[in-house]
């Protein structure tokens, strides 16, 4: 009993915490030409199609688990305030923190994207853009939602908790319905709906002519 106690907090309790108190602010990222780099969860960056053609500059890049730690590391960022896009390099996260960002971007009017590639000044450049789970209902937030590039992987699912336990986690559905309120255009509702049909174990792969089907950019 005891050795279970400790277990859990060493495997569940402290990392869930970490999270929660947004510590985990940074990342590891492969970098092309090898090696890794370390990145803030929030950074300032160029969105790029691959080689760095046709480029939207100086977005604001947000990468990985969306947690308490996307928040602290956006809250760090002294030109905040000039970013008119933001763009997602995602695998989603948390319900509330996403429901957060997606009221700040509807809210302040900026624009989201998805792009090939992200150059980092003095860093280097990350590629392989997925956005899933709750990324894509944060993209759709934007006033204007551009697409730079086509190799890009958008996947959806039905919105819920994972609890982590040391080599393994516990995935509980949830209802999704603090979502909703989020989308009036009918197209962004029917996408709402599909992810709801697909269990949270799984990931529904958007093709790319279902881009245009459910109104997911409006430029591109």
């Amino acid at each position: 009993m005891v050795s279970t106690l400790i277990l859990f907090i060493a495997c569940t309790a402290i990392p869930n915490t970490y999270k929660e108190m947004g510590f985990s602010d940074t990342n590891q990222y492969n970098v092309e030409g090898g090696g890794t780099i370390e990145l803030n969860k929030a950074v300032i960056a160029d969105a790029c199609e691959k080689d760095r053609i046709n480029c939207l500059e100086n977005v604001l890049l947000i990468q990985g688990l969306i947690d308490e730690g996307t928040i602290s590391s956006i809250k760090k960022l002294a030109s905040l305030n000039d970013v008119e896009t933001i763009c997602f390099r995602s695998r989603g996260g948390y319900n509330d923190k996403a429901q957060m960002l997606m009221s700040y971007i509807k809210d302040n009017d900026i624009n989201t994207c998805l792009a090939e590639e992200y150059y980092i000044e003095g860093k280097g450049s990350i590629s392989g853009t997925y956005c899933k789970s709750a990324c894509p209902l944060i993209l759709l937030m934007g006033k204007e939602r551009f697409h730079i590039g086509n190799e890009i992987t958008i996947g959806i699912h039905h919105s819920g908790k994972v609890l982590d336990f040391c080599f393994t986690c516990i995935l509980f559905d949830s209802g999704g319905e603090g979502f909703m309120p989020f989308f009036s255009d009918e197209s962004h509702i029917k996408l709402f709906e599909r992810s709801r049909k697909t269990p949270l174990k799984n990931m529904d792969f958007l093709q790319r002519d279902e881009w245009k089907e459910y109104n997911i950019f409006t430029n591109g």
